[in-house]
């Protein structure tokens, strides 16, 4: 996953613009069950999410960066919550996502739990997600585990999704 720091600590993914006008754009709350950052987190960012088209031989992706730039700068909240999920077109469990939970300022970062299953090459951690798009939004209920045995869960709500 690339990320890019941009003015006010916040993180874009490449590609990903903020949406003008979006009121309510994407939310996250995650709890973390294991490690020195266990405990519920909740992030809202007026950026929506993003649904690149299928390339290739690669299917749909929602991306979504949500950040909260009051809270990057404090090492022990969690500030930034970046997914790249592909889109399987199934209402069923899937083991491809990408999940990057950053704790701590871009270029000092305090805690960094990441999970990515999209390719084995790059394969770290294990999880699912369940993607719902219904009406322009979408919904996403994560489970991962990080390669050092950190457990998180959570939802990524998308009030606002554009292609």
């Amino acid at each position: 996953m690339r990320w890019l720091p941009v003015i006010g600590g916040s993180l874009l993914l490449a590609g990903l613009t903020p949406l003008p006008g979006a009121a309510q754009g994407a939310s996250v709350t995650v709890t973390i069950a294991t490690g020195p950052n266990a405990g519920t987190y909740a992030l809202k960012d007026p950026r929506g999410c993003v649904i690149e088209p299928k390339k290739g031989t690669h299917p749909r992706t929602l991306k979504a960066a949500v950040s909260d730039a009051s809270k990057v700068a404090n090492p022990k909240a969690l500030g930034n919550a970046i997914f790249e999920l592909p889109l399987t077109g199934s209402s069923a469990p899937s083991p491809l996502l990408d999940i990057d939970l950053i704790f701590g300022e871009p270029d000092n970062v305090a805690a960094d739990y990441y999970v990515t299953t999209i390719s084995e090459t790059s394969k770290t951690g294990t999880g699912t997600v369940t993607i719902d798009e219904k009406a322009g939004a979408v919904t996403v209920k994560f489970q991962a585990q990080t390669a050092k045995g950190v457990k998180f869960q959570g939802v990524l709500e998308c009030a606002k999704v554009s292609s």
